[in-house]
C-alpha cells in the first residue's frame, strides 16, 4: 500500500516537473523539422528568436530536403557537444558552417546557460582547440559545403 502512495506522488512529481518545464520561456527544444516539440520550448538557453538565425538559415541553406520547411537555427550548447563527444567515443569533429559564421561576422555559442560571442574566427577556434585539446580529438573546421 505504502508503495503504491510513493509510486502515485512520484508520477504527479514528474508530471509538475514536466508541464513547468515546458512552460519555461529558457527552454528550447527542435525537432529539426522547423517546429518546436510540445509547441513550446523545452531545452536550452537561446529562444531562437534573433533576426541573425534567419539570415544564418538562408546563407546556410537550412531546409528540409524532403519537406523544404525552415530549420530551426540556434548557437550551439557546448555541454551538449561534450556529451556526445564522451557518450560516442569521438576521434575527428567537423565544426561546419564557418563559411556562413565568416560571412555575418558573428561567431556565438552557449557555455553554462550563458552566450558566449567571440570577436574573431580564430578565437572561436582557440576555444573548440582550448578546450577539447586534451581529449585527443582532431577538430576540422568546415568552411565550405562541399568538403571538409
Amino acid at each position: 500500500m505504502n508503495e503504491h502512495k510513493i509510486g502515485r506522488d512520484t508520477a504527479a512529481w514528474i508530471k509538475d516537473s514536466i508541464r513547468k518545464l515546458i512552460d519555461s520561456d529558457e527552454n528550447i527544444h527542435d525537432n529539426r523539422s522547423g517546429e518546436r516539440v510540445f509547441g513550446k520550448p523545452l531545452i536550452g538557453f537561446s529562444r531562437g528568436d534573433d533576426p541573425i538565425f534567419d539570415t544564418i538559415c538562408e546563407l546556410g541553406q537550412e531546409y528540409g530536403a524532403t519537406t523544404g520547411r525552415k530549420r530551426q537555427v540556434n548557437w550551439m550548447e557546448w555541454e551538449l557537444l561534450e556529451k556526445a563527444v564522451k557518450i560516442n567515443g569521438v576521434t575527428h569533429l567537423v565544426v561546419n558552417k564557418m563559411d556562413i559564421l565568416s560571412e555575418i561576422q558573428r561567431w556565438s555559442l552557449f557555455c553554462n546557460k550563458i552566450k558566449h560571442s567571440f570577436p574573431s574566427e580564430q578565437s572561436f577556434k582557440t576555444y573548440f582547440e582550448d578546450k577539447l585539446g586534451e581529449t585527443g580529438i582532431s577538430i576540422y573546421f568546415s568552411g565550405d559545403k562541399g568538403r571538409i
